[in-house]
């Protein structure tokens, strides 16, 4: 049986504009960031079983999205069966909204072992909530303590995750592959494109290593981490030549984006 998306009873351009699951490979959707939940959201992306409709979030924005991320999931399959929540890392404006999600969800939470205290406390500084965002973020515990490595299953994709530190010490990215192509999509998390700084304790080191890790995989296609105001989120091809751009403004864009922020 083939998922088929909720009809909230509007059509044509009703739609445009308005938050609504996107469909970038059967049973693959962007759910959440920018125009499809709230611009200070980060994406997140939804992996649906099309025989049971269960399902994983990988990301989950923040309360700010957190109606229209409710609304999308369940225009999808419905927000009780998802089964497991995998954050990409601790900020607030990828994962804090779970906190106000696990109660309402039978999901696990999964994320890497070296930022699970930042959601378990809410730290100010390592979420990013105070100092960047201004707002609180309401703390959780962690089921599923990852470490790299890792590997789930759900519908015809196959799921590992990547340990990528620089962005965070527990920064991680999720490459799939989808079995009826055999295609891998990469979701990086902020791995490939975030800010850097101390009170994050981001390290250049680290990331340069990161980045060469990926350089080095059999990536096809990879999705955003942030839909910034204007774009739209879907696949990207040329990945070998993204990631080599990347890694070329570890040292130039990024490191002069720590400057003005956080010296």
């Amino acid at each position: 049986m083939a998922v088929k998306r909720r009809s909230n009873g509007k059509t044509g351009t009703s739609l445009v504009g308005k938050p609504h699951p996107v469909c970038l490979l059967p049973g693959f959707y962007g759910v959440g960031g920018g125009y499809l939940s709230h611009w200070r959201d980060a994406a997140s992306y939804l992996l649906v079983d099309e025989a049971t409709e269960e399902g994983i979030l990988v990301d989950c924005g923040s309360h700010a999205g957190l109606d229209a991320l409710r609304a999308n999931v369940n225009e999808v399959t419905t927000l009780d069966r998802i089964k497991l929540v995998i954050g990409t890392h601790c900020h607030w404006d990828h994962v804090e909204a779970f906190g106000h999600l696990h109660e309402e969800m039978d999901a696990q939470f999964a994320i890497h072992a070296l930022d699970v205290q930042a959601v378990r406390t809410g730290d100010p500084d390592l979420t990013c909530a105070g100092f960047l965002y201004n707002d609180v973020f309401h703390p959780f515990p962690a089921d599923i303590i990852l470490n790299g490595g890792e590997q789930f299953h759900i519908g015809d994709y196959s799921l590992q995750i990547l340990h990528l530190p620089g962005h965070t010490p527990g920064c991680i990215g999720v490459l799939m592959q989808y079995a009826l192509t055999g295609q891998t999509v990469l979701i990086p998390g902020d791995s490939v494109q975030g800010g850097f700084g101390k009170q994050i304790k981001s390290s250049l080191p680290h990331w340069k290593r990161s980045v060469r890790g990926l350089m080095a995989q059999k990536i096809d296609f990879m999705v955003t981490n942030h839909l910034p105001p204007g774009s739209q989120t879907g696949l990207l091809a040329d990945v070998p030549h993204r990631l080599a751009r990347v890694y070329s403004q570890l040292e130039t864009d990024f490191y002069f984006f720590a400057d003005r922020q956080w010296a």
